[in-house]
């Protein structure tokens, strides 16, 4: 009976811990396939605050855009006006399906006028602001009805205050693409449309 016992515990820790390792490999892949080689770390000393701009640094604060994958795959045509140009695109985009684009809240800039070029810009309105720190959180929302993230440092000249109609674009490198998880949808806040579905 103490046998057993030992046995059906040292199965469970053998369990934890495939878990916990599991979890450790998913981690470290979401690292190696954000890097960037101007992430602080021990050995690239920084001026200024600055964040990690890989996914482990901040799982989950990610602008989750679907829409249909262009030809070249490296587009990605969403509901509206936007399409997005990705400069880092993961293995399963295929041109015609279904993809979902990511953008970190911090590289998501917001302007009055227009920005030049054809992708990564979306006309939105501020719906709300809010302070963290040092840091002003914006939320907006696009014509569709869906809503995305941008945070700007409380010191950025000319930011728009709420209700302000505004231009959102980022660069071309800081957009990933991925093929389309209907579970991440469905499970974040980033991307909403009216009537509380994920904007396809």
């Amino acid at each position: 009976m103490a046998k057993a016992s030992s046995a059906s515990r040292s199965g469970l820790k053998k369990e934890i811990l495939g878990i916990v390792f599991l979890a450790l490999a998913v981690l470290l892949a979401l690292s190696l396939f954000s890097f960037n080689p101007d992430d602080p770390s021990f050995n690239n000393r920084i001026s200024g605050p600055s964040k990690a701009t890989n996914l482990a640094g901040f799982i989950g604060a990610q602008n989750f855009i679907p829409g249909t994958v262009a030809p070249g795959a490296t587009r990605l045509v969403a509901r509206g006006e936007l399409v997005v140009e990705a400069g880092r695109v993961a293995d399963g985009v295929a041109a015609g399906a279904q993809g979902l684009a990511a953008i970190r809240p911090e590289h998501v800039q917001l302007r009055t006028h227009e920005p030049t070029g054809d992708g990564n810009k979306v006309r939105g309105s501020v719906v709300a602001v809010v302070m963290l720190g040092d840091t002003l959180e914006y939320v907006l929302r696009l014509a569709d009805g869906t809503e995305l993230f941008s945070r700007q440092p409380r010191s950025t000249p000319d930011l728009p205050p709420g209700g302000a109609q505004v231009w959102l674009h980022w660069a071309r490198e800081r957009a990933s693409l991925f093929p389309f998880d209907a579970a991440v949808v469905q499970g974040r806040a980033f991307v909403r449309s009216e009537g509380g579905e994920a904007a396809a």
